[in-house]
């Protein structure tokens, strides 16, 4: 789906990637990366509760 341009139908979603005015990337790839992220760090808080409440 991220491959996806306006010739594939008019698709108009978010960009994937593209460089801003100070040459920092964004787009849809970093929030996707962000997510991932915060996602990962959330899931090892909470493993780390689990494995403080077992001891």
């Amino acid at each position: 789906m991220y491959e996806l341009t306006a010739k594939d139908g008019g698709w108009g979603g978010g960009v994937w990637s593209r460089q801003d005015k100070n040459g920092e990337e964004q787009g849809l790839k970093i929030s996707v990366q962000n997510a991932d992220k915060m996602f990962t760090d959330l899931a090892e808080s909470v493993f780390g509760i689990i494995r403080d409440d077992k001891d």
